[in-house]
């Protein structure tokens, strides 16, 4: 009897161990198995690029933007001006603008870039993704160009859901047998009943991030760093925003620029010459004919290969291999400036024979010689606008900006005594032209008269 017992717990035995083992795919890794890694040879990863303007648009001031005292004072000043309940309200309601002053040195050497870089995976497997990149922008040593800061290097981190995934696995086993026998006379019977039951549930959210980047920045190269996360492939674009310095100018540069403000009143009506402000700055100017400024490109990468498994979106059950590649040269160079950027032209009135130009008494705090200044505006509508005030000057002598003396002197010679003071009659022969400091000279034209002393 004691024979007939042991044979039967030993067989509920081996049942039991047989059901209390399932196969359990490792869903919750990060793979199954690891295959050696291989090089790559700059193969599945491509690397391109552009660069852009970067504008930071700022955000407009309104009466909300001020404390209390503040908004008083503002509703004060409108209702003495405006009696009109709507349109005080508008008034009130619109952005403030801020005050224009210049700025007694302006440095156009220095460019903010948003550059663009785009990553392309050429791996032939549908789960192969990009796991970590590095991309090196890199300044010829050679020339005065140069990094000078960035102040995009994390793009923001975020995630949105687009999908749910849930896989319920269960599996039931169970045993019912009937044993029975006999030992020395002595009958036996056992109906052991054996069931087991295991389950795996795993859910899975599919997430579309914004990876966070990091990098290091010298005078001459630009790293920057991707590292990813599980179920997140490195394709796409990277945007950072990089500040360069191009080599200056100093042959033709610095340059003095003028800056006339409060032309004509409220009404549009040309103000008088003693209520005209004018002011100067100082703009250094970039070595246009360098142009254009370029950095080389190499990209290291490792990305991540799906042997088998990619059948399934969970990456726990695939049998992946690590292929990787340094410093991938790129044929193609990323401009980051163009001879157009560094260009630095301005706007002057001359004479329609093209003989003279306008030039006016030197302002407090300018160096130089004690001989007028030309006038070199840095836009054309500031030159339009000046020229239409001179043409409608209620003065019917000698031009005057803010009591300094107007005059026209010669182009070739620069000498105060060939200067003649400028007249609303003289202002109506003059017209608006343009002179580029930085870059190849225009056929025929000479460098203005008394240009700034460094």
């Amino acid at each position: 009897m004691m024979r007939l017992n042991r044979l039967i717990i030993c067989l509920v035995g081996l049942f039991g161990a047989s059901c209390s083992h399932f196969d359990q795919p490792p869903l919750a890794n990060r793979y199954r198995s690891l295959d050696a890694p291989r090089d790559d040879e700059c193969r599945s990863v491509v690397i391109s690029g552009f660069a852009l303007p970067a504008v930071d648009p700022e955000k407009p001031t309104t009466i909300g933007n001020l404390d209390g005292r503040g908004q008083a004072t503002l509703l004060a000043e409108l209702s003495k001006k405006i009696q009109d309940p709507a349109a005080f309200v508008r008034a009130a309601a619109s952005p403030l603008a801020p005050t224009q002053s210049a700025a007694p040195i302006q440095d156009n050497t220095r460019f903010k870039r948003r550059v663009v870089l785009s990553l392309e995976n050429r791996s032939g497997g549908p789960a192969d993704r990009v796991a970590f990149a590095r991309i090196l922008l890199e300044l010829p040593e050679a020339g005065d160009h140069e990094f000078v800061g960035w102040n995009k290097l994390q793009t923001e981190f975020a995630q949105v859901d687009v999908a749910k995934l849930k896989r319920d696995e269960r599996a039931t086993r169970s045993l019912d047998t009937k044993v029975s026998g006999s030992y020395a006379g002595v009958s036996a019977e056992a109906a052991p009943r054996f069931s087991e039951e295991q389950g795996l549930s795993e859910e899975v959210a599919l997430r579309q991030r914004y990876v966070a980047l990091t990098g290091t920045l010298t005078s001459k190269h630009a790293e920057i760093l991707q590292q990813s996360v599980s179920g997140v492939d490195l394709t796409g674009n990277v945007v950072i925003d990089l500040e360069v310095k191009a080599g200056e100018d100093e042959v033709n540069g610095p340059v003095l620029v003028t800056v006339v403000s409060n032309l004509t009143d409220k009404e549009g009506n040309p103000t008088p010459q003693e209520k005209v402000s004018i002011a100067t700055k100082l703009v250094r100017i970039a070595d246009a004919d360098a142009a254009p400024v370029e950095a080389a490109m190499a990209l290291s990468y490792r990305i991540r290969e799906v042997v088998t498994g990619d059948a399934t979106i969970m990456e726990g059950d695939d049998v992946v291999a690590f292929a990787s590649s340094k410093n991938c040269p790129v044929t193609s160079k990323l401009v980051l400036l163009t001879q157009d950027d560094l260009k630095f032209t301005t706007w002057q009135l001359m004479s329609t024979d093209g003989d003279s130009l306008v030039a006016v008494d030197r302002v407090s705090g300018d160096s130089g010689s004690s001989h007028p200044k030309d006038i070199n505006m840095e836009s054309n509508v500031e030159a339009f606008e000046l020229l239409s005030w001179m043409m409608s000057s209620s003065s019917g002598g000698e031009l005057r900006l803010a009591s300094r003396k107007l005059y026209l002197c010669p182009y070739a010679i620069d000498s105060v005594e060939a200067c003649v003071p400028l007249t609303r009659a003289a202002a109506r022969k003059l017209t608006v032209t343009d002179w580029d400091w930085n870059w190849t000279r225009k056929p025929g034209l000479r460098r203005p008269l008394a240009a700034p002393e460094n």
